[in-house]
């Protein structure tokens, strides 16, 4: 990620912005990509939700499958 920012601040440096805004400027946009972004854990912890729901569900659909005539 040090790559990326430090990339990206020299990016801005280059399209003349200064040190200071280009620096807070890649702050920001980390920051809202950190408190946004899902993580790898994240969608691990969905998908078992998913899959828990999801086997709930066929259950109910047997259980009322097998109370038909």
């Amino acid at each position: 990620m040090r790559d990326t920012t430090h990339a990206a601040v020299e990016e801005l440096r280059a399209a003349d912005a200064d040190d200071k805004l280009a620096a807070a400027v890649v702050r920001v946009m980390d920051a809202a990509v950190q408190e946004t972004a899902a993580t790898k854990s994240d969608l691990n912890d969905l998908e078992v939700r998913i899959l828990r729901h999801l086997w709930i569900v066929a259950g109910a659909i047997v259980a009322l499958v097998k109370l038909l005539p």
